[in-house]
């Protein structure tokens, strides 16, 4: 019994060896695994906190040369910014200074390429350095004076590993009038049922005083004030509320306050009577027995029927009483029908201009004295068609509207006056109210605002003027906004 168990206690001894090796083995083959598994791991950390870096890199220059569009929109045919890639024209190249903007000497309607390879030598591609190890190149493409195409490219300092880039393609332009739901240069208030899915900005009027922005309802889009917000406005994220003493302000949003004189000084409308007298486009302004105002009826077909139009009167023992446009109904007879220009069409009167109808087109009317809203205003397709309704003067809803459920769509901008119905001006509309004004689009107002005889009013914003502006619509040049970005291969 007692060497049985001896041999027995041998054999155990033997497969505890044979086990102790074989852990050890494991514990070795772990151990490297693991070690390769840290080191990769390592690797891909490093490798991911580096392309990030690229790509913080990329976005610095673009803020970089956004920045330098906002303090000159023609910055671009003025200069090389600071880290611009090399220029090419006509095969000589024109290198940047990565510390400075250089003159850009060339005429304004120069086309240039780039062509320099992104890996060159520092001396033939001047990538601006950052100071954490990164730097960044900008391509500036010019698609017309508003809107320009920018990439810009990080990478580590001196870099030649493709891989490491990260390039940001970016498309820009000069925000318009038309961004706005609402801009004003007076007071503006919204109520607890209003919710406003546009930007808001009330600015300063010619004296330069500030105006308050009161809003109890609910904003989706940034509500701007030079003067003070008030209100129990609630803010559906992203959307913030700016003003002077806001933190960031707002002029991290608009540089400088927007005025209303910037925009009567306007390029565009400067020239738009001109633009008006070419082919494609109309003019209306006789020096001839002029109308008291022109009546443009827009057809689903296309066309627009235009009316000429005299003032209603009426006789009370010898005394002719002459009526306002907006408050009765005036007198017209048929001028002509005119088909709109695929393209667009610019349409200028010195008088008065009603408006109602069906839009197949793009267009933009601009009366040197008021609009005035006559009935029903719509868009045949939707999301391609776009009118804007420019008033030197007033942009009015007519007493005599027939529609007591009223629907129309516009960008509209009153340049010295307001934006009002008829209700609301003297003589004041005699008609009771009507049931419902839904407004669809933007609202550009010197004046302020107030739409009284409809029971109900209703204020949409048309997100279609986001990135389709009405003809020759004016712009903030100084503001630009972002239409389209994403990441493309640095290449």
């Amino acid at each position: 019994m007692t060497r049985r168990a001896r041999i027995d206690l041998r054999g155990e001894r033997g497969i505890a060896l044979v086990m102790a090796v074989a852990l050890a083995t494991l514990l070795v083959v772990v151990a490297g695994t693991l070690t390769a598994l840290v080191v990769h791991e390592s690797t891909r950390s490093r490798a991911d906190a580096t392309r990030d870096g690229a790509y913080q890199a990329a976005e610095a220059g673009l803020d970089a040369y956004l920045a330098d569009l906002t303090e000159d929109p023609s910055f671009y045919l003025d200069s090389l910014a600071k880290g611009e890639a090399t220029r090419t024209v006509g095969g000589t190249a024109y290198v940047s200074d990565p510390d400075a903007n250089v003159r850009w000497t060339l005429p304004p309607t120069t086309t240039w390429t780039y062509e320099t390879p992104l890996t060159a030598p520092s001396f033939e591609q001047r990538w601006r350095p950052l100071g954490n190890g990164y730097e960044y190149l900008i391509k500036v493409y010019p698609i017309s004076s508003q809107e320009v195409r920018l990439v810009t490219i990080g990478r580590p300092v001196g870099s030649t590993d493709l891989g490491a880039y990260r390039a940001i393609e970016t498309y820009a332009r000069s925000l318009s009038v038309s961004d706005f739901q609402m801009l004003a240069a007076a007071d503006i208030a919204y109520g607890s049922g209003a919710t406003t899915r546009g930007l808001v900005y009330v600015g300063k009027d010619n004296a330069g005083r500030t105006h308050t922005l009161t809003h109890d309802g609910t904003a989706t889009a940034d509500l701007m004030s030079e003067g003070p917000i008030q209100g129990g406005v609630t803010m559906v994220a992203p959307a913030r509320t700016y003003t002077p003493t806001t933190s960031p302000s707002i002029r991290s949003r608009i540089r400088n306050p927007i005025l209303f004189s910037d925009l009567t000084a306007s390029p565009l409308l400067a020239a738009f009577p001109a633009k008006a007298q070419t082919p494609g486009n109309l003019y209306l302004n006789p020096s001839t027995s002029p109308p008291d105002a022109w009546w443009f009826q827009f057809q689903s077909n296309g066309q627009v029927v235009v009316q000429r139009c005299t003032k209603a009167t009426s006789v009370k023992n010898g005394v002719v009483t002459t009526y306002p446009i907006e408050y009765r109904q005036p007198t017209c007879t048929a001028y002509g029908t005119y088909p709109l220009t695929p393209t667009g069409e610019d349409i200028y009167t010195g008088q008065d201009a009603i408006v109602s109808g069906h839009v197949n087109g793009r267009v933009t009317i601009y009366s040197n004295a008021d609009v005035v809203i006559a009935d029903t205003i719509d868009y045949v397709n939707p999301g391609s068609n776009v009118l804007g309704l420019i008033a030197n003067n007033n942009v009015i809803i007519a007493c005599w509207e027939p529609q007591n459920n009223l629907s129309w769509r516009a960008a509209t901008l009153a340049l010295h006056g307001r934006w009002i119905s008829d209700w609301n001006l003297s003589p004041a509309c005699n008609l009771p109210s009507h049931s419902s004004m839904t407004f669809t689009g933007s609202t550009g107002t010197y004046g302020g605002g107030a739409m009284g005889g409809f029971n109900t009013r209703t204020y949409n914003y048309d997100t279609t003027l986001r990135y389709l502006v009405p003809p020759d619509y004016p712009r903030i040049s100084a503001v630009y906004t972002i239409e389209a970005q994403r990441e493309i291969p640095p290449g």
